[in-house]
């Protein structure tokens, strides 16, 4: 005795897994953006903390101006 008449299970037919499989892959999505913003966050803090710090050495004399750039230029590769 069939069930309804739906031989496949579920409302969709042949396609009934695709639902699932579609909402696993934008969960995923989610995460991996989610992740990867919040890298990017860390890495632009650290490279302004860094500045920072590369001009207070400058301004207290610690370092020379060739030097400053030399370092300025290798934080912004």
């Amino acid at each position: 005795m069939m069930n309804g008449g739906n031989m496949m299970g579920g409302g969709f037919g042949m396609f009934g897994w695709f639902i699932p499989v579609i909402i696993i892959a934008i969960i995923l999505f989610l995460v991996v953006y989610f992740v990867r913003n919040i890298q990017n966050k860390n890495q632009s803090s650290t490279s302004s903390n860094a500045r920072a710090i590369l001009e207070e050495r400058y301004v207290k004399g610690e370092i020379s101006e060739e030097e400053y750039h030399r370092k300025l230029n290798n934080l912004q590769k």
